[in-house]
This record gives C-alpha cells, sequence and structure tokens, in this order.
C-alpha cells in the first residue's frame, strides 16, 4: 500500500557506507516506524468501532 522499496533500499545503503553514525540513524528511523505503525493500527481501530 505505502510501501517504497527502491527509495528505502537507497538509503539503507547510503548509511551503511556512512558506519556508526549511519547505524544510529537507522536505530532512529526505525523506532519512529514502529511508533507510526503502531499509531495508524490505533486510528483503525478507532475508527472501526465508531
Amino acid at each position: 500500500m505505502c510501501k517504497k522499496p527502491t527509495k528505502e533500499k537507497e538509503e539503507e545503503e547510503e548509511e551503511e557506507e556512512e558506519g556508526e553514525e549511519g547505524q544510529k540513524k537507522r536505530k532512529k528511523k526505525k523506532s519512529k516506524q514502529r511508533r507510526e505503525k503502531k499509531r495508524k493500527k490505533r486510528k483503525k481501530k478507532e475508527r472501526g468501532s465508531l
């Protein structure tokens, strides 16, 4: 649905080249994405129950 595999792959490759700094960024990004996912799921549930 809202997946952009090509863009994500490009970003991952760039971050891998950066080394440690890239890893920190990736961790932050992943936790942010997880939060977004949970929020969307919760919103969907609320909308379904209304």
